[in-house]
């Protein structure tokens, strides 16, 4: 049985200075620069307009009411839907690279179908953590 995917030194550091670049203690924070450090981590690649677009959504976001007033969150505390969809993008893409090192297993034509089909996964499952709390804003 399958215990799942350990989780990287490099997921695990990246994490972190995604936290540093969005967290809500930190006084700089910024989501545009957190986008721009999520695609550059998961090698994505978007034309300026879409990219720019994306920013856009993603620094509104933190100021969706999801979660505001929540009794198990103290104020000011626990992190708004922008920072939270910059993780799940994050997330994505880590789980996405993990997968791809089975395409060894593969030879020829199903070995490139199969990169590049995870390469979609990643680039489009990261839109879709970007903006899968747009519906709730």
């Amino acid at each position: 049985m399958h215990a799942g995917f350990a989780v990287s030194i490099s997921e695990r550091d990246f994490c972190n200075e995604l936290i540093k670049l969005t967290g809500h203690e930190f006084e700089n924070r910024d989501l545009r620069i957190g986008l721009s450090a999520v695609i550059e981590y998961g090698g994505l690649s978007f034309d300026p307009i879409s990219k720019n677009a994306l920013s856009f959504l993603v620094d509104e976001l933190q100021f969706a009411k999801r979660f505001r007033g929540e009794p198990t969150f103290a104020e000011g505390a626990g992190e708004e839907s922008g920072t939270h969809s910059l993780h799940v993008a994050r997330l994505v893409i880590a789980v996405a690279d993990a997968v791809l090192p089975q395409a060894l297993e593969l030879e020829g034509d199903k070995k490139e179908r199969f990169i590049e089909e995870v390469n979609k996964f990643k680039t489009d499952g990261a839109i879709a953590g970007l903006i899968h709390d747009l519906a709730g804003w």
